[in-house]
């Protein structure tokens, strides 16, 4: 089981994260964003060589994920309304993940049916965290984009 922490960086002009695995204290990759009428990330290295990207529509309802390399992409598309769900599509592979509106969790199932990825946010008026338990074969490079997703659609 790999885990992934995102943290908020919470004085910062743009979106910005950083992202821990495994529990350690150095980031491995920061997400950053840009100022535009939608989201619109770049997850890089440390060094500043870029991993993935995260692109939102102007409603928050449905993301594109693509690591710099263009050999993993993903969507993710989140229900109008007030249930906190979302389908995440890789490649062929359908997950779905459902929480409750109060809920700061979500449980993200494989097309097998088991669980995949349980994601947990964390912090009210201190910088958000998730905590992101990854249980199926899934790109790193994308897994934490999924929580960044989550943040600018739930916040």
């Amino acid at each position: 089981m790999d885990v992934f922490e995102v943290v908020e960086k919470f004085v910062s002009p743009v979106d910005a994260y950083e992202v821990m695995v495994g529990g350690n204290d150095a980031p491995v990759y920061v997400v950053k964003g840009r100022i535009t009428l939608r989201p619109n990330l770049t997850m890089t290295r440390p060094d500043g060589g870029d991993v993935a990207t995260l692109t939102g529509d102007v409603l928050n309802l449905k993301y594109a994920l693509a690591t710099s390399d263009g050999k993993h992409t993903a969507t993710m598309t989140f229900p109008f309304g007030f249930k906190k769900a979302f389908t995440l599509k890789v490649g062929d592979a359908e997950y779905e993940a459902t929480g409750e509106l109060f809920e700061r969790t979500f449980d993200c199932t494989g097309p097998d049916g088991k669980l995949a990825m349980h994601i947990e946010r964390r912090g009210h008026l201190t910088p958000t965290r998730f905590r992101v338990e990854v249980h199926a074969p899934l790109p790193g490079e994308i897994v934490p984009l999924v929580a960044v997703a989550i943040h600018q659609c739930y916040r």
